[in-house]
């Protein structure tokens, strides 16, 4: 078969019409199965002219010329290639080097590793193990809104256990009711009520600094209200002129420290004190020094002729001059404290108790460091009906003073306090 020449389109048909014509005789022969071969002839520069047929835009064709035996034609296919051998393995030699040279290394590093070593180093390494879980960390924000909802969802999940198990089961009532009669020790839940004199007491206590006259108010009423005020500190120098005029028969001041000497003294200049029964001027150092005392209380002899219990405590200006005024001035006192009386010494403790040692039942001398104890034995002794007898705090006291003491006052003494007494 030859191709003319003739333009583009003539020459495409012609190439279309021969590859039809070679297959279907090729198609034939190997419908006949002939096992003779076949001859095939094709020009080499046909399949290049046909290539490029269009793009080149060559006139002049070329000529193919083709001949086939239809008998000697036999179609091969083949649509995959065959497979090519395995590559030999060319790493084993190697990886058998490598081995031999770590075999012929080893005895040159090894050393040997007892079990408790080895059981520390794995701890080591499991220690050194950096948790997974830290880098998925978010944050404190992030972390507490979580916990929040990990904890209100547990909530709702009890809620909802609870009110489905409380609306199986028949809800019990608990009666519960205030024990209002005693407690298991005895004693009274309720407060006990106040009675309506104690009420006014407290109210007056309040109001102390409105209170303008304590004249209408009865000496018992008065030895209520004058406690509450100075443990509210609101005593004051006009209620104290209030107390003292006229003829009290008790004065009960538990904290003095707030006056000075001349409004104490101005307070007792007017005062009768004939009928003073019990006196109680605590913490008053620093308004009572001697001569206070002389022009108040024991301005004379006998001026106090009813006191039967005078407390001093915490005097520190007192001395045993003042102390021999009111012996002088109170012939029936039978119970003095002088506690933390500094200025006092034994002269003045035997002094008291030489005078007034028919009539002393109750003594406290707590603190006084200048006292000896063994100086005031011998008038100690002649204190027949001593029942209360506090020493607390005075170095000197000792076991002779307490053998030579008991034997004569043993007899009438109640209560004895020797405490810090080394």
């Amino acid at each position: 078969m030859r191709g003319g020449d003739s333009d583009g389109d003539g020459d495409e048909e012609e190439m279309k019409q021969e590859e039809r014509h070679l297959s279907i005789r090729s198609t034939r022969g190997g419908d006949k199965g002939h096992s003779s071969k076949g001859k095939l002839i094709v020009d080499q520069n046909l399949g290049a002219r046909a290539r490029g047929l269009q793009s080149s835009g060559f006139q002049d064709k070329g000529k193919a010329k083709m001949v086939v035996d239809q008998e000697e034609v036999r179609p091969v296919y083949n649509p995959r290639p065959p497979e090519a051998p395995a590559p030999a393995p060319v790493l084993q030699p190697r990886r058998e080097a490598q081995r031999n040279r770590a075999i012929e290394l080893a005895p040159k590093y090894a050393f040997f590793k007892d079990d408790e070593a080895a059981h520390s180093d794995s701890e080591e390494n499991e220690e050194s193990v950096p948790d997974a879980g830290a880098h998925d960390w978010l944050g404190l924000f992030s972390t507490a809104t979580k916990i929040i909802e990990e904890q209100e969802a547990i909530r709702q999940a009890r809620e909802q256990a609870h009110s489905s198990k409380g609306s199986q089961s028949a809800v019990v009532p608990i009666s519960w009711t205030l024990s209002k009669d005693k407690r298991a020790d005895g004693g009274s839940f309720a407060k006990k009520p106040l009675f309506l004199k104690s009420m006014c007491i407290r109210i007056l206590a309040d109001n102390a600094n409105e209170i303008e006259s304590l004249e209408a108010l009865p000496d018992m009423v008065k030895s209520m209200l004058i406690p509450v005020i100075c443990h509210n500190r609101k005593m004051t120098a006009h209620l104290l002129s209030e107390l003292v005029a006229g003829s009290p028969v008790e004065l009960q001041l538990s904290d003095c420290s707030w006056a000075n000497d001349k409004e104490f003294e101005d307070a007792f200049t007017c005062c009768d004190t004939s009928k003073l029964n019990k006196v109680q001027l605590d913490l008053c150092g620093r308004c009572l020094p001697d001569y206070v005392l002389l022009a108040s209380l024991a301005r004379a002899p006998y001026s106090l002729p009813s006191l039967t219990k005078l407390s001093l405590k915490g005097a520190y200006s007192l001395s045993d001059d003042g102390l021999a005024a009111i012996v002088s001035s109170a012939p029936l006192v039978s119970s003095v404290n002088l506690c933390e009386c500094s200025l006092l010494t034994s002269e003045g403790i035997s002094h008291l108790a030489d005078n007034r040692g028919a009539a002393l039942r109750k003594l406290y001398i707590d603190n006084c460091q200048n006292v000896n104890a063994m100086l005031i034995l011998p008038s100690l002794k002649k204190a027949k009906c001593l029942e209360v007898l506090s020493m607390a705090g005075i170095l000197s006291m000792s076991d002779k003073f307490v053998s030579e003491l008991i034997p004569v006052c043993g007899s009438t003494i109640k209560e004895l306090c020797f405490a810090a007494c080394s």
